[in-house]
């Protein structure tokens, strides 16, 4: 049984220009109106980095489960199918961007370079963390988080 795909578009409300989101998971779950949503296959237009902080638990990537547990980034490339596990004790970070985000900061060359070593690089769509590179992966994220503020 094929499973229907849903298509889902960048959408950076507060700031639609950007090319950029950074979304906690924790929030992401607790909207209402996308509840039906999260234990369907999933096509995004954009690039998703996944970053676990608590819990463990389980997200498909081209209909294979991956297990997550803290320290676990998980990137999904554009136009690749995911699907989220609804976990409610989840703790973690969503970092959204596009094609264009990545060409605004980069020349053409850099950023056809940095795709493709996005897309051969993250093959394996899974990396786990030793607990002091997430210490340095979260200071970055809280630069990016008062940079977005």
């Amino acid at each position: 049984m094929k499973e229907d795909l849903i298509h889902i578009t960048f959408n950076n409300q507060q700031n639609p220009n950007s090319g950029f989101d950074m979304i906690r998971i924790e929030e992401l779950f607790k909207k209402k109106e996308l509840l039906n949503t999260f234990d369907q296959a999933q096509v995004l237009d954009f690039f998703m980095i996944i970053i676990i902080q608590e819990s463990e638990g389980l997200h498909s990537i081209d209909f294979k489960k991956y297990s997550y547990e803290p320290g676990s980034i998980l990137t999904v490339r554009k136009n690749q199918i995911h699907k989220f596990h609804l976990n409610k004790n989840v703790r973690g970070d969503l970092l959204l961007f596009t094609d264009d985000f990545l060409v605004s900061y980069l020349e053409k060359l850099e950023n056809l370079k940095t795709i493709q070593l996005f897309n051969e690089m993250f093959g394996n769509p899974k990396v786990q963390l030793k607990p002091h590179k997430l210490s340095e992966i979260n200071a970055i994220i809280s630069r990016i988080n008062k940079a977005l503020s």
